[in-house]
């Protein structure tokens, strides 16, 4: 599995799982700004790349 940050430049890689994770409590909906989605995968995972963008936030 490989995932990306918004901008590109970070990169993940993990090997491939089935069990996902996902959670509408209001805490978790507070926290991730919406559902909370969690793929479990073992200790085995590659973070590579350069310095990520920042963006701006709304008011």
């Amino acid at each position: 599995m490989k995932g990306k940050c918004l901008c590109g430049a970070i990169e993940l890689t993990a090997d491939d799982q089935k069990e996902v994770g996902l959670c509408h409590c209001n805490m978790c909906r507070k926290w991730s700004g919406g559902p909370l989605f969690a793929v479990h995968c073992n200790d085995v995972v590659t973070i590579e790349g350069d310095e990520p963008v920042a963006y701006r936030s709304s008011n």
